[in-house]
């Protein structure tokens, strides 16, 4: 990625990329022509060699990022320096707390992070990333108040449906109202140093 970003940004005024250019501003000019939309002047002000140059910058700096963390990896895999993987472990723990669970709404959600999430917990038998309580405090948007399941009244659940050991749609979801041990699939959350 270091290396795509660094060979877009100082090299995408070239012959190929004007090349690009000008079949690509044609190709819009004769569709704005044929659908009477717009002026097709405006077309001739797009450049791609710049409009390249800032993704090139962003590639960079997003290499530059994913360098660092491979390094921090490696040095705390391969020589057991243990404070790399303990800052490292760290960040990814709360990256998946701030934007991750901030999106999860249960188990009937159909955003891909409650679609992720949901099938982690249950494949995987865990619950949120450190444990139950991260969706009270992460999740906005988690429906856990009011809430109808299996079609027969309204429950308030502490913890979300799929961190639950079974789901029988027989009975309320005792699992989910209560937090004891023997209720949810296990005491640690997804990330926890096994």
């Amino acid at each position: 990625m270091l290396v795509s970003g660094i060979v877009i940004r100082f090299f995408a005024d070239n012959e190929y990329v004007n090349s690009a250019e000008s079949e690509m501003k044609t190709l819009i000019k004769n569709a704005m022509t044929t659908a009477s939309i717009g002026d097709t002047s405006t077309v001739e002000n797009f450049s791609l060699s710049e409009s390249l140059e800032g993704l090139g910058i962003a590639l960079i700096v997003l290499g530059v990022f994913f360098l660092t963390i491979s390094i921090f990896g490696f040095l705390g895999g391969c020589c057991k320096i243990k404070i790399m993987l303990i800052v490292l472990d760290d960040a990814v723990k709360q990256q998946l707390k701030d934007k991750s669970l901030k999106k999860y709404t249960g188990l009937g959600g159909i955003n891909l992070e409650s679609l992720t999430w949901n099938g982690v917990m249950m494949q995987f038998k865990c619950c949120g990333v450190d444990g139950y309580q991260d969706f009270k405090t992460y999740s906005p948007d988690w429906e856990h108040t009011g809430i109808q399941i299996y079609g027969s009244g309204t429950y308030n659940i502490d913890m979300p449906l799929a961190c639950c050991k079974t789901l029988s749609s027989s009975a309320a979801p005792a699992c989910a109202q209560a937090s004891s041990d023997e209720n949810y699939k296990t005491k640690v959350g997804c990330c926890y140093d096994r």
